[in-house]
């Protein structure tokens, strides 16, 4: 991948990225492909779901479809006891 494309990339000068590029860049930032290939859909194609304005919701969905079933299901039984002990959300959260 060319120093030059990312600069153009990172002031938004570029040109859409093709597949390949998108791959080396997930691997070289230790993304998940999809949450790079969403963000290009976004730039490049104005094409976006908004359903989490957290970029932490959309890394952790992008990593659990990366997982075996079985650790799917244990971060689940995890998820489920964290929000058990933690009670309601308080209305400000």
């Amino acid at each position: 991948m060319k120093s030059g494309w990312l600069n153009k990339l990172e002031h938004n000068t570029a040109a859409a990225p093709t597949p390949e590029q998108l791959r080396g860049l997930a691997l070289a930032l230790d993304l998940p492909l999809r949450l790079l290939q969403e963000a290009a859909a976004a730039q490049f194609l104005g094409m976006g779901e908004v359903w989490s304005g957290d970029h932490r919701v959309r890394v952790l969905v992008a990593r659990i479809e990366e997982m075996s079933p079985e650790d799917v299901e244990q971060l689940t039984q995890i998820a489920d006891t964290f929000s058990r002990n933690r009670g309601p959300a308080k209305p400000s959260e």
